[in-house]
C-alpha cells in the first residue's frame, strides 16, 4: 500500500539487513514509544533480574545507595546469542514464526499452506522434550516418613480445655488428665447436626460429675462467655487446648453443601474465634489440633479420606507463624496414649515434630523432598473435545486458555464470577477468529445451582468434557485475630465448595485430567493467609481422594507467578509471601509444568512447585525456627539463632537507669529489619507503627522477632495494643521484663538526691562535738 507524501508516518522494521535483530527491535520500540504508542514495560522487563534499593529519604542522612554488583565473575559464562526464531519456537509463537520464515525464505504456495501446521507440531514436540529438564529443579513432594513414637512424659499440672468430639475421645482424655491432678473443662461444639445437645451454653453435670459446656463454634460470643464463666478466679493456669471438634465432621460419602459448611464451622470457625478470645485472657496455652484420616500417608491409601477435616491442616500452618506462642502441633489419627505422648514430647523437646500422623500403630512425620518430573507422554488435548477452566476470565486463566489453544484445543469453557474485561474479550475474539469455539460463563463456582446449570448448558451446547482446570479462588489477606467467620468462609468457598462441586459433577465422566490450582501456602502456611492456606489444603486432599477412586486428580501447590501472571480470578492475587517476589516463577515455567501433568504417563496427586533457590525461606521464616517439614532441604545459616538470644543476659548486667535505652536500641534494630530500613536510620519513637510504613504482615514478623529475642511469649495483638515504638518499649520493660518504668527510675533517683541534700545540710549545722557524738553512736549500732 502506498502512502501520500504528506502523511507523517514512521516505519518500524523488526528486521534490517546487516543489523542485529535485537538492536533493530529496540530502536523501533523506542520510536513507537516516543510517538505515544502503548508499551507493556512490565512484560518487556520480565526476564531480567532486578533488586530493590532502599533510597534515603533526606539528603542530610548521608547514606549511600550505590548498587553493588553481587555477581561472581568466575561464574559468568559466554553464551551464544539466541536468534529471535529460536525464541519464537521455544515460546510456541508459531504464527509470528511462520511470518518471519516467509520473509526470510522464498516459499512455494504449497509450503506456505503447510508451514503453520508443521510449525505447531514442531513447537509442541520441542516444548515436550525440553520441559522436563527445564522444570526439574522446581518440583517437590510432601513425603511421609516413619519415626519412633515418643516416650510418655509427665505433663505440667494445671487446667486443660478440651474441645471434645462426640465419639468419646475427649472424655477419655479428661479421665487421664484428671488422674494426673489436672483440672479439665469439657466443651462440645453445637451444630445443626449435633445429636442430643442442649441449646443453652450453660454447663450441665455429665455422668462423671464434671462441668460440661456446649457452644456454637460459629458464634464468637459463646467463646467470650466460656472464658468468663468457666475459668473461675483461682483456677490453675491454662496449660493446653486440645481441639477434637473436627472429628465430628461429616463422612466424605455424606458430604453435600450443608454438611461441608458445618465441617468448616467445627474446624476453622471454632479455631478462629478461639484465637480472637485468647489474647484477652493474658495466657498463652499450647494448642493441639486433632484430625482423623485427613491426610494421605504413603502406602496407606485411605478409601475414604476425610477431606472435610483437611482445611485444619492448612490453617494450622498459619497459626504456627502468626501465633508461635500458642502453636503445639496437628496430629492425625492418634489414640489417647499417643496424643498425650505427643503433647509431652512437644513441651519437653525443642525440636518438636508439629505434623504427625498415625497409621496401624506406626508414627509418621512429613518432609518436603525433591521429586522427578512426570514422565512425558502423549498429550491428550484434542480438537474434538471440550475443556473447562474455572477462573478462566482472570489473568492466569486467559493465559492458560491461550496456551491450550496453541496445544491444539478448539473447544473451551471459561467460567468466572464476572463478565470478561475488554482486554479479555479482545483476546477471546482473536482466538475465535483463529478457529476456537469459546463458551463464556458468568458462574460462581461456590454456588451449587449455578454450577449445575453450567454443566447442563455444557452438555447441550459443547462437545464432551474431557478435562478440568480449577484455577478459581479468592485471596483475602488478613491476620487471624482481625478476621471474622463470614469473611473467612467466603474466601474459602471457591476452592472448597467449588472443588467439591466440580468433583461431584464430573466423577461419572470420562476425564483425561482434573487439575486443581493450589498454593504452597497449604504446606508452608503464610502470615495473612489463613483462609487461603485452609482452602488450598482441601484441594490437595481432594486430589488424593480422587486417585483412590481411580479418577484423575492432581493438585499443584504453586509458588508465586511472576509479574502480572499471578494466580487471579477477579480480585485474587498470588498467595505467596510478599518477600519472595524476586524468586517468582515465569509463566513459561508454569505452563511447562502444567503440560507435563496433562500429558504425563504417571498420575501425580500432589506436586509442589518452589523456586530453584530456597534461600528465600530465610526471609519467609524471619526470626523463627523453620518447621521440621523443611529439615531435609533447608538448613539455616550457622550464625542464625532461633532460640532466646544473649540479649536478656546482657540486659541484666546494665545499670537500671540505662536498661530502657538498651531495650529501645534493640527494638529499633528489629524494627529496621522488618521495615527494610538501614540499621543506622533514625526512627521517631512517638510515631505510629503503621505511619512508619508497617502493615499486618510486618506486625506479626516484629512480634515473632521480639518473642525470639526475649524468649517470652508476646500477644498477637502487640502492635495494635501498643501502637508506637515508645509504648512498646514501656510495655516490654514493665510487663515482660518486670522493670521499673522510666518515670519510676527518675522519681526514685530524684528522691534519693533530695534526701541526700537534706542530710548534708543537717550535717553542716552540727558542731564538731555533736558530729563526733553522732558518729560514735552509729558505730555502737
Amino acid at each position: 500500500q502506498c502512502l501520500p507524501d504528506d502523511v507523517d508516518a514512521a516505519w518500524l522494521p523488526s528486521l534490517r539487513e546487516g543489523q542485529e535483530d535485537w538492536r533493530e527491535l529496540l530502536r523501533s520500540l523506542g520510536e513507537w514509544h516516543i510517538r505515544g504508542g502503548f508499551v507493556d514495560w512490565d512484560a518487556f522487563d520480565r526476564h531480567y533480574p532486578r533488586r530493590k534499593v532502599q533510597l534515603p529519604t533526606y539528603p542530610f542522612q548521608r547514606q549511600r545507595y550505590w548498587v553493588n554488583d553481587s555477581s561472581d565473575e568466575s561464574e559468568k559464562t559466554t553464551l551464544l546469542p539466541e536468534t529471535s526464531l529460536f525464541n519464537l519456537l521455544r515460546q510456541g509463537e508459531t504464527e509470528q514464526l511462520a511470518r518471519q520464515l516467509e520473509e526470510k525464505e522464498r516459499l512455494s504456495e504449497e509450503q506456505r499452506e503447510q508451514l503453520p501446521g508443521l510449525l505447531e507440531i514442531l513447537a509442541r514436540q520441542y516444548q515436550k522434550e525440553t520441559a522436563a529438564n527445564t522444570v526439574k529443579d522446581w518440583l517437590y513432594a510432601a513425603e511421609w516418613e516413619p519415626r519412633p513414637r515418643p516416650s510418655p512424659v509427665a505433663l505440667p499440672t494445671g487446667s486443660w480445655l478440651i474441645l471434645a468430639d462426640q465419639g468419646g475421645m475427649g472424655e477419655a482424655l479428661v479421665r487421664q488428665l484428671e488422674e494426673s491432678g489436672n483440672t479439665c473443662i469439657l466443651v462440645y461444639g453445637k451444630t445443626s447436626f449435633s445429636q442430643g445437645l442442649p441449646d443453652s451454653i450453660k454447663p450441665e453435670e455429665d455422668r462423671q460429675g464434671n462441668n460440661v459446656w456446649y457452644i456454637d463454634p460459629a458464634n464468637p460470643a459463646d467463646f467470650e462467655h466460656l472464658f468468663s464463666d468457666a475459668f473461675r478466679e483461682g483456677m490453675a493456669p491454662l496449660q493446653g487446648i486440645i481441639h477434637l471438634w473436627s472429628l465430628d465432621a461429616a463422612n466424605t460419602h455424606d458430604l453435600m453443601s450443608q454438611t461441608l459448611a458445618e465441617a468448616q464451622a467445627l474446624g476453622c470457625a471454632g479455631i478462629l474465634h478461639l484465637l480472637k478470645t485468647l489474647p484477652k485472657q493474658n495466657q498463652s496455652p499450647k494448642l493441639w489440633l486433632i484430625t482423623q484420616n485427613a491426610v494421605s500417608v504413603g502406602q496407606y491409601q485411605e478409601d475414604s479420606l476425610a477431606v472435610a477435616q483437611t482445611p485444619l491442616w492448612g490453617l494450622g500452618k498459619v497459626i504456627a507463624l502468626e501465633h508461635t506462642e500458642l502453636w503445639g502441633a496437628i496430629i492425625d489419627n492418634p489414640d489417647v496414649t499417643d496424643l498425650l505422648a505427643e503433647i509431652g514430647d512437644g513441651i519437653d523437646s525443642r525440636q518438636k515434630e508439629d505434623q504427625v500422623a498415625y497409621r496401624n500403630g506406626e508414627r509418621y512425620v512429613v518432609r518436603l523432598a525433591r521429586t522427578e518430573p512426570p514422565i512425558p507422554g502423549n498429550t491428550p488435548l484434542s480438537t474434538e473435545n471440550s475443556y473447562l477452566i474455572t477462573g478462566g476470565l482472570g489473568v492466569l486463566g486467559l493465559k492458560i486458555a491461550h496456551w491450550m489453544f496453541d496445544q491444539g484445543v478448539r473447544n473451551l469453557i471459561l467460567a468466572g464470577r464476572s463478565e470478561p474485561s475488554l482486554e479479555a474479550r479482545m483476546l477471546l475474539d482473536r482466538l475465535e477468529e483463529r478457529g476456537a469455539r469459546i463458551m463464556v460463563a458468568s458462574t460462581d463456582v461456590s454456588d451449587w445451582t449455578q454450577m449445575n446449570d453450567l454443566f447442563q448448558e455444557m452438555a447441550e451446547n459443547m462437545p464432551p468434557l474431557r478435562g478440568v482446570i480449577h484455577a478459581a479462588g479468592v485471596l483475602d489477606k488478613e491476620i487471624l485475630v482481625q478476621q471474622d467467620w463470614t469473611r473467612f468462609h467466603h474466601a474459602m468457598a471457591a476452592k472448597v465448595q467449588g472443588s467439591w462441586y466440580l468433583h461431584t459433577l464430573t466423577k461419572t465422566m470420562s476425564l483425561d485430567f482434573f487439575i486443581c490450582f493450589s498454593s504452597t501456602a497449604s504446606l508452608l502456611g503464610g502470615i495473612l493467609l489463613g483462609s487461603y492456606a485452609a482452602a488450598n489444603a482441601f484441594q490437595d486432599a481432594l486430589a488424593h481422594l480422587r486417585q483412590t477412586m481411580d479418577l484423575p486428580g492432581s493438585s499443584v501447590d504453586w509458588t508465586m507467578w511472576a509479574s502480572d501472571e499471578k494466580a487471579k480470578d477477579g480480585g485474587e492475587e498470588d498467595g505467596s509471601p510478599d518477600k519472595s517476589i524476586e524468586y517468582a516463577m515465569d509463566l513459561e515455567i508454569g505452563l511447562q509444568i502444567l503440560g507435563l501433568l496433562i500429558g504425563g504417563r504417571t498420575n501425580v496427586a500432589q506436586l509442589v512447585v518452589l523456586p530453584e533457590e530456597l534461600s528465600y525461606l530465610r526471609e519467609f521464616y524471619a526470626g523463627q525456627t523453620p518447621p521440621p517439614l523443611l529439615s531435609d532441604l533447608y538448613q539455616p545459616d550457622p550464625d542464625e539463632s532461633f532460640g532466646p538470644s544473649d540479649f536478656i543476659r546482657e540486659l541484666e548486667k546494665i545499670p537500671l537507669e540505662k536498661k530502657r535505652d538498651y531495650l529501645a536500641t534493640r527494638i529499633q534494630a528489629e524494627l529496621c529489619k522488618v521495615l527494610g530500613f538501614s540499621p543506622s536510620q533514625a526512627i521517631d519513637f512517638q510515631k505510629g507503627f503503621f505511619d512508619l510504613g508497617m502493615d499486618s504482615l510486618m506486625a506479626v514478623e516484629l512480634k515473632n522477632r521480639l518473642q525470639t529475642v526475649l524468649g517470652h511469649p508476646l500477644p498477637s495483638t502487640l502492635v495494635f495494643k501498643y501502637p508506637t515504638p515508645s509504648a512498646l518499649v514501656d510495655y516490654i520493660a514493665t510487663k515482660i521484663l518486670a522493670q521499673e518504668s522510666p518515670e519510676e527510675v527518675i522519681a526514685n533517683a530524684e528522691t534519693s538526691a533530695k534526701e541526700a541534700e537534706e542530710v548534708l545540710q543537717k550535717v553542716k549545722q552540727l558542731s564538731e562535738k555533736e558530729l563526733e557524738d553522732l558518729i560514735a553512736e552509729k558505730l555502737k549500732m
